[in-house]
């Protein structure tokens, strides 16, 4: 992606289908390949920015849905998002894929989503208004985001993207210690052993997220 547009990666966070989501935007096709998950949080990411959720813009969204992977807008989609619900903390989306047997590619993206080879999910937006710390420092938002250099209170969503590589291995920890590591091992993602909730913080080690990657590798084999 070019010029102004932004990308936001964190941890693909998958749910159960419950009750259903408040903007409908199409019937699904095939219910059984439609997938909710979290595409948006308020968290501070690694490049201490914040998006306001309340502030999406879903016009042109709307109308044009697309799922893509790793925002590659060369390629097809991937699927649509049938549905979505803007809550203050997070987006949820029902995302439907492709149907079985349509493309190859898409499946083998859907079985490694169900079988956790891929966690990460990242939107395309582009930012309509934008509060910097630089210039506004005295802003209340930094004092509920303190540790945020921008924040984005009006964003356009141009793309939803399963990535294989997210922009933010913070995210990837994250998903780690959720979905396949213990307790024990929260405390290897910073050098002094003191659990972080932020990868701006300087104390992260990469490092330990690889070595935690091999772990489970490991685990499976």
């Amino acid at each position: 992606m070019s010029g102004n547009i932004q990308t936001r990666t964190l941890q693909l966070v998958a749910r159960d289908i419950g009750e259903p989501l408040l903007t409908k935007l199409f019937e699904p096709t095939n219910p059984d390949r439609v997938r909710r998950f979290s595409i948006s949080t308020d968290d501070v990411d690694r490049y201490s920015d914040v998006l306001i959720q309340a502030g999406i813009d879903l016009t042109h969204y709307r109308s044009n849905p697309v799922v893509l992977l790793n925002h590659n807008p060369a390629d097809l989609p991937i699927g649509r998002a049938v549905a979505i619900e803007v809550q203050e903390k997070e987006t949820l989306m029902d995302v439907e894929f492709l149907p079985a047997g349509m493309d190859e590619s898409v499946d083998k993206v859907v079985e490694r989503l169900e079988a956790g080879f891929m966690w990460a999910g990242s939107v395309g937006f582009l930012p309509k208004s934008t509060v910097r710390r630089s210039q506004e420092p005295n802003n209340e938002l930094f004092e509920k985001y303190p540790l945020a250099e921008r924040v984005f209170t009006v964003w356009e969503l141009l793309e939803f993207s399963i990535v294989t590589i997210p922009a933010n291995p913070m995210a990837l920890a994250k998903s780690l210690n959720a979905r396949y590591l213990g307790p024990e091992d929260v405390n290897q993602f910073t050098k002094s052993g003191k659990q972080t909730d932020t990868a701006t913080d300087p104390d992260f080690d990469e490092e330990a997220v690889l070595k935690a990657l091999e772990k489970y590798k490991d685990s499976i084999l």
